[in-house]
């Protein structure tokens, strides 16, 4: 029997295995369960589809790491739509330019980031604009909390997909000329889970800290491969190294990533506080993007105990 790869299946997984499991402890300390993830993102595709959102419409997120990025990323793909995570470091030409180039029908943005939507959304072809706090955001924006709450979660219809299909787009930095949008599949998006899964031991013992961008390569592939192992998500907007160890510390972490110089910075802050590396349980850290010196990996091991 052929069964496609799709990325609707990990959080499919999850809702079938995990239910009553903790899914996601957001920024602000709410606690959802993958029963309650799974049917926010439901209430979510039904918002898009009553929005006019169809297979193969462009969904943009414009968000740090949060629960809301992964509920429109889902919420997104359930329908067909292909998600398109935008870096929040950005300037409104830059998100004009990505908007206009990859035809995106609607946008979620967090509000600390809306602004340099609103000020070229004249200039793009999205007419669906939802964000977190619209009291927070000038202009016509609708609120993501109320959408879902409007939706019925059983009332959207999931395509017919193929694993052959793009499912994201990521915007390259665009360093030599305009950023390019690359355009990744159910089936690359669900292999590279896969390997990562494996590679590096994810299991549904492990709680993961998000101190890696969302938006950057789909987050390196784990908000698939968490949900997909019925892990846990912890919420943290941006790198904070107080704050990664203060969550490290309370919600016992077992897993996050981190370039070299968040090893450095996690480095510095434990050699000039007194802190605790972990909490009671070991830490794995993968790091990736430039060469890591081998002293910090040195450090990191045999100082911080980090494996």
């Amino acid at each position: 029997m052929y069964k496609p790869l799709l990325t609707t299946d990990f959080l499919d997984r999850a809702r079938r295995h995990y239910a009553d499991e903790e899914a996601v402890l957001a920024v602000d300390g709410t606690r959802y369960t993958y029963a309650e993830l799974g049917e926010r993102a439901d209430r979510f595709s039904a918002a898009l589809q009553a929005r006019g959102i169809e297979k193969g419409d462009r969904v943009a997120v414009l968000d740090p790491n949060t629960h809301y990025h992964l509920e429109a990323a889902y919420g997104a793909m359930q329908v067909g739509a292909i998600h398109a995570p935008l870096n929040y470091r950005l300037t409104p030409s830059d998100f004009s330019y990505m908007l206009s180039d990859a035809g995106v029908d609607a946008i979620y943005a967090d509000a600390e980031y809306a602004a340099n939507v609103e000020a070229i959304r004249d200039e793009v072809p999205t007419e669906t604009f939802l964000t977190n706090d619209v009291d927070a955001v000038e202009g016509d924006w609708e609120s993501f909390d109320a959408a879902l709450d409007d939706a019925d979660p059983d009332a959207y219809e999931r395509p017919e997909m193929d694993e052959d299909e793009v499912i994201t787009i990521n915007y390259t930095s665009g360093t030599t000329g305009d950023p390019k949008g690359v355009c990744r599949t159910h089936r690359a998006e669900t292999l590279h889970a896969y390997l990562i899964s494996i590679h590096q031991e994810i299991t549904d013992e492990d709680v993961y800290l998000w101190t890696l961008p969302m938006f950057h390569v789909n987050g390196w592939g784990y908000p698939y491969v968490v949900t997909g192992v019925g892990g846990t998500h912890v919420c943290q907007r941006t790198f904070d190294v107080a704050g990664a160890f203060d969550r490290i510390h309370a919600h016992d972490v077992t897993y996050l990533c981190g370039a070299p110089t968040v090893l450095d910075r996690m480095v510095d802050f434990y050699e000039s506080h007194d802190v605790a590396a972990t909490g009671d349980k070991p830490v794995r850290i993968a790091t990736a993007a430039s060469p890591p010196p081998a002293a910090t990996i040195r450090t990191v091991q045999d100082e911080l105990g980090l494996n």
